[in-house]
């Protein structure tokens, strides 16, 4: 509930997972949609899309084989249509992993430089 009335209040609604886009995360994602468009019905929120949806996978580490939103648009049509029906604009990001588990684990005492190379130049972009 808390995630679909952030999704109601907010410009950007950013879905953050773990690794890929699976199918576990996209069901919890239209479940949460689902959420939206009832409270938009029942006048609860805004009958407007909301801004742009942002789906980070953090931690990634695979290659895609198309563009992250072309990945993304490979959903069930009916969580696809969910998003389109949600919001005006929706994209996939994916970030790699920021460092090793020991720079992590100690990550109060590294600066932004620390990072992953890989890791600062995507952040960066995002």
């Amino acid at each position: 509930l808390v995630a679909a009335v952030t999704a109601l209040m907010s410009d950007v609604f950013m879905y953050q997972t773990r690794a890929s886009i699976e199918q576990s995360t996209s069901e919890r994602l239209e479940m949460i949609l689902q959420v939206v468009e009832q409270l938009r019905r029942t006048g609860a929120g805004d009958t407007d899309k909301a801004g742009t949806f942002i789906w980070l996978l953090r931690d990634h580490q695979l290659q895609f084989k198309r563009a992250p939103k072309d990945e993304l648009e490979r959903l069930a049509p009916e969580q696809i249509r969910a998003v389109q029906r949600s919001f005006v604009e929706y994209d996939c990001v994916p970030l790699p992993r920021p460092a090793p588990d020991e720079v992590l684990a100690s990550i109060d005492r590294h600066s932004f430089d620390d990072l992953r190379q890989e890791f600062r130049e995507e952040f960066m972009i995002f």
